[in-house]
């Protein structure tokens, strides 16, 4: 039987969004788009892991050779990387990055602790927003919605409030707790663990993780402590620049046109040099592929724009993320 790549069709927003015309389903893709590679997956985990211990290491030294205004610059560097930890995360979550379940989760641990998170608290809450996208059961993209006919002030503060201190409670509070009970969202892209695996995705042992990596980072920025006050520069940087990066890439994906009448919106983007340098990464410009085929890698994910690009719209796929931001601020109704 020859192996076949669905469309998940629950999100009945999305052949709305691009031009099926009729209400007609996207179409079944080739079955070895859903194909792994384990060399892939492992270069990519090094290189998100490699830059970010990096950048983290290097902040004694630039601060002492630049001052404030290079710790303000790495700040911003970190926090990219920062946002890219979050996207490896998301690739682990869905179980689609390694060729084996366990090898992702391992790693997924592994981010997740540099993140500040749980695994299981994370996968629980993504795979929710895969189900319910836009509605109020979606706990990452609920919002967007009701920014469809926001004015330019309210969009701006949407974008802008993560660089707000006073914003960072909300990630530091509880995605490291214990399964829902009964609570079984999206478990046909990522059941939950069992065994000793499970100990370590969600409860008190994940708590410790985070704590042993995030105690590993400030004896990085901190060159071991020699340099104290530097120790929460890491943790400072991820809920300012960390948190910005990721609501602005999440803005972009999924706030409404204006004139937009649907509950929920998904957009991608194509890979514009500069926004791969700050914003992209494993794919996840291709957005809509993603939701359209969740089960697909993200280093997969150009591959099956091909195949939808006749189906695209100029709102449904577009050429920056900061044309995007620009073109929706020009078209909000008042400030």
């Amino acid at each position: 039987m020859t192996k076949v790549c669905r469309p998940y069709t629950r999100d009945l927003s999305i052949p709305s969004i691009l031009d099926c015309g009729g209400g007609s389903r996207p179409p079944d893709l080739p079955g070895r788009l859903l194909d792994r590679s384990d060399r892939i997956a492992w270069l990519s985990t090094a290189r998100v892991m490699a830059i970010l211990v990096l950048l983290a290491a290097l902040t004694p030294l630039i601060f002492e050779m630049l001052g404030w205004g290079g710790l303000l610059l790495l700040a911003i560097l970190l926090g990219m990387q920062f946002h890219k930890l979050t996207i490896l995360l998301h690739e682990c979550v869905h179980g689609t990055f390694f060729f084996t379940r366990s090898l992702n989760r391992r790693v997924g641990i592994l981010a997740a602790a540099a993140a500040g998170t749980s695994f299981r608290g994370f996968q629980r809450a993504h795979l929710r927003h895969h189900r319910y996208n836009g509605s109020e059961d979606d706990p990452e993209g609920r919002i967007y919605p009701a920014l469809r006919l926001a004015g330019r002030g309210t969009l701006l503060h949407q974008l802008l409030s993560p660089l707000l201190p006073l914003a960072a409670w909300r990630t530091l509070r509880a995605q490291v707790d214990g399964p829902r009970t009964g609570d079984r969202s999206g478990a046909s892209e990522g059941e939950e663990p069992s065994g000793e695996m499970r100990s370590w995705t969600g409860g008190w042992r994940a708590l410790l993780a985070v704590v042993a990596a995030q105690l590993f980072l400030a004896g990085i920025t901190s060159w071991g402590g020699s340099e104290p006050l530097l120790a929460p520069f890491y943790q400072a940087t991820a809920v300012t620049f960390g948190l910005f990066f990721s609501r602005l890439r999440g803005f972009c994906e999924h706030v409404p046109p204006h004139d937009w009448h649907g509950t929920s919106y998904i957009r991608s983007h194509r890979a514009h040099w500069l926004e791969r340098f700050f914003l992209y990464d494993l794919g996840m410009n291709w957005h809509l592929e993603h939701h359209l085929y969740p089960t697909v890698p993200g280093y997969r994910l150009k591959e099956v724009n091909r195949y939808l690009s006749s189906l695209h719209t100029a709102e449904s796929c577009r050429d920056s993320m900061m044309g995007t931001i620009l073109r929706r601020l020009r078209t909000a109704p008042s400030w």
